[in-house]
């Protein structure tokens, strides 16, 4: 992913062919990986609608202490389902798309890195006007690391941060090792660059059928969760999984954060597996792993996630 360029003009029909050629020998491995990794999933689509405050966002609740929920890479929003909704109840729940991502797609050519997606973040709350009190930020996966660098940069609104599935690698070859280890579909999309570029173009110019195949090609997510993947572009894509994922300072921004902290690995995730809690330092981290869950903690535990973040209100 690092230093991609976009491929000359010339090369492009030769290059086209065998992008396709090794994206379905790709896809095909990847698929046969997905189906026999597949867990039950427990989730449903949220009633609430989505509208916009600088970012798209769902909200749901109108009073008691605000709680916002990040979604991860190459996802939307809707990876926290109707389960997460009854936290609406008795608080203002608050569901952005991260800019460039979802319902929040755009065409800007940079501006993903982890202090713009903060930013946009502020910028969302303010807009709806839930600015007032400290907020608790949840993140998964990438929306766990621009939650603690929320809590590390601005630590007047933050009360407390939870993250499951944090990618906390120690160096940009760990972040890329274990990413790029997935599968044979996520290490193409991680390492293969020129690859990734046409792949991420071609989705660009055939967002439905792009989210029909990706929708095919991941029988482990839901449906209307594998077609949202699809919904992002290639600068938000790169930039966000370079600046926010493999070159994350996270290890020490946790040793900055006052905000009581609590994370969650998943035992069976291969993306983030628990040894990347080694040697994690912070004034008030709690750390935690739930044994047989991968790293779609959100579809997999959405009731123990709920239960967590309810503990951490109260904290």
């Amino acid at each position: 992913m690092r230093n991609a360029r976009p491929p000359k003009p010339g090369r492009r029909r030769r290059g086209l062919r065998r992008l396709v050629t090794a994206f379905m020998l790709v896809a095909g491995a990847g698929w046969l990986v997905r189906v026999a990794r597949r867990r039950h999933v427990f989730w449903a689509p949220p009633a609430s609608l989505v509208r916009h405050a600088g970012l798209a966002v769902r909200t749901t609740g109108t009073h008691g202490i605000p709680i916002v929920l990040l979604h991860g890479l190459a996802s939307s929003g809707l990876v926290w389902g109707h389960h997460f909704e009854v936290l609406g109840r008795d608080h203002r729940l608050i569901v952005p798309d991260l800019y460039g991502f979802g319902d929040s797609v755009t065409r800007a050519p940079t501006g993903f890195g982890p202090e713009d997606h903060v930013e946009h973040v502020v910028a969302c709350l303010q807009a709806l006007g839930a600015d007032d009190e400290p907020v608790v930020v949840v993140g998964h996966s990438m929306g766990a690391l621009i939650a603690l660098r929320l809590a590390a940069t601005h630590p007047d609104r933050v009360r407390a941060v939870v993250g499951f599935a944090a990618p906390l690698y120690r160096t940009p070859a760990d972040a890329a090792a274990h990413i790029g280890g997935i599968d044979p579909l996520a290490k193409m999309f991680v390492l293969e660059t020129t690859t990734a570029y046409r792949a991420c173009q071609w989705v660009c110019e055939h967002r439905t059928a792009a989210g029909l195949l990706s929708q095919l090609l991941r029988p482990d997510l839901p449906g209307a969760i594998a077609r949202d993947g699809v919904r992002h572009t290639w600068p938000s894509y790169s930039e966000s999984l370079q600046r926010v994922i493999l070159a994350a300072d996270s290890r020490e921004l946790l040793e900055r954060i006052e905000a009581p902290v609590h994370l969650v690995a998943g035992g069976a995730d291969r993306v983030c597996p628990q040894k990347s809690f080694d040697g994690l330092d912070g004034r008030h981290l709690h750390r935690e792993v739930w044994p047989g869950i991968d790293h779609h903690v959100p579809l997999l535990a959405p009731k123990r996630c709920v239960a967590t973040i309810r503990d951490m209100i109260g904290v």
